[in-house]
């Protein structure tokens, strides 16, 4: 008898000790086991935010593919034109940095469809050096021939280099909107997973009053992750430089202007601003000075708005986009902004038409055609810009 009240006493203080330590490893289980999934979900969070940051590179490549796809093209049109050796060779100049932009978007991780448009884009500009080649061969063998440039053969030549850089741009552009739809997936994405991991929190933090540091830690991280996030998204639509919307910000804002127009049948406006010279102007000054000089051009332009629904951009490298959804007098507009860039009296020595810093704009009413893609109503008002410039810069026009 007492041998057996001995042997239960033994298994009575064995299971109380039993129960002692289990009440200390399960919440000990259960916490080790929450800060491994939070460490694991911090980790895909870092490869999210690696992946938007990727994409808002790839968003800067892609415009200035297309910047310097347009200076080179408009280096090819002057160095016929005025037969300007110097713009020739800023032809094959821009020709270069296209080949390096190229180069730097296939060391990034693309997706398949990302993939194919970059390997798009180095066959078009491929072409495109080809095409350039044969019409400057084509304008050195007839430059002494008086109607070369009324040569159908010459002006096919011409049209197939252009279309060449239009494609350019237009792949360009769908790598931005292909970048710009994972920005935004991955923003959902994110913020899916620190729901999850706030709830997850919320739900094991009566257990872990040992370790309520390890978890206030972890709670603020996610706060943090948080912020960083937004602010990287925010980045997204902001031109670093200027502090206006980027290429990206315009390419939304006018898509959905676009899209309005077609369902309403009600026109908006856009104005695209182009700094006479700038180039010029970088080579003279140099560019910290043109540095400033796109801050105080974009800080004018965004005071010469006044509804919220406004918007400004930068829309290329020295060029300026505004979208307005309605105005009084669209020229009136774009000759406030002209006239206000030249009254800032920018120092221009090396500018062909003023002593300060002057601009060419386009301007035009732009109506949401069923049958057309909203690229089509940008280069309606970019070829009048194109006209603006043409006709000797520091003007407006409109179609």
């Amino acid at each position: 008898m007492f041998v057996r009240l001995f042997f239960v006493g033994c298994f009575l203080k064995i299971d109380r000790v039993k129960r002692v330590y289990l009440f200390l490893i399960i919440p000990a289980i259960v916490v080790s086991m929450m800060l491994i999934f939070l460490w694991s979900k911090h980790d895909e969070e870092r490869e999210i935010s690696e992946r938007i940051s990727q994409h808002i590179k790839i968003v800067n490549i892609s415009n200035n593919i297309s910047g310097f796809v347009k200076w080179a093209e408009g280096h090819l049109f002057m160095s016929l034109m005025f037969n300007n050796m110097q713009d020739r060779d800023k032809f094959y100049e821009k020709i270069e940095n296209l080949n390096v932009y190229v180069a730097e978007l296939h060391h990034f991780n693309l997706n398949v469809n990302d993939s194919h448009t970059a390997q798009q884009i180095k066959i078009s500009i491929d072409k495109m050096i080809e095409q350039g080649n044969v019409v400057l061969n084509s304008y050195d063998l007839h430059k002494n021939k008086k109607n070369i440039f009324s040569s159908p053969e010459f002006t096919k030549q011409l049209n197939l280099f252009h279309y060449l850089s239009d494609d350019i741009r237009e792949l360009g552009v769908d790598l931005v909107r292909s970048s710009s739809k994972s920005i935004e997936k991955d923003k959902k994405l994110i913020e899916k997973e620190m729901t999850l991991k706030n709830k997850f929190l919320m739900l094991f933090a009566f257990l872990v009053n040992l370790f309520l540091f390890i978890i206030s830690y972890q709670y603020g991280k996610l706060n943090s992750s948080r912020v960083r996030t937004n602010v990287l998204c925010e980045l997204s639509y902001s031109d670093s430089l200027t502090g206006v919307g980027n290429r990206r910000k315009f390419d939304e804002e006018f898509e959905k202007q676009w899209k309005l127009s077609q369902r309403t049948g009600i026109e908006f406006y856009l104005l695209i601003i182009d700094i006479d010279y700038f180039k010029s102007f970088n080579d003279y000054y140099g560019h910290t000075e043109g540095d400033r000089c796109l801050k105080k051009v974009a800080h004018l332009l965004k005071n010469m708005v006044s509804r919220q629904t406004d918007t400004v951009c930068r829309y290329g490298g020295e060029e300026f986009a505004i979208i307005m959804s309605e105005t009084t007098n669209i020229m009136e507009v774009a000759e406030k902004c002209r006239k206000g860039i030249e009254r800032l009296k920018i120092a221009n020595n090396d500018s062909k038409v003023s002593k300060y810093l002057t601009v060419s704009v386009g301007a035009g009413e732009v109506l949401g055609d069923i049958e057309l893609s909203y690229i089509d109503g940008v280069k309606k008002v970019d070829t009048a810009l194109y006209l603006a410039k043409r006709q000797g810069r520091n003007q407006t026009v409109r179609v």
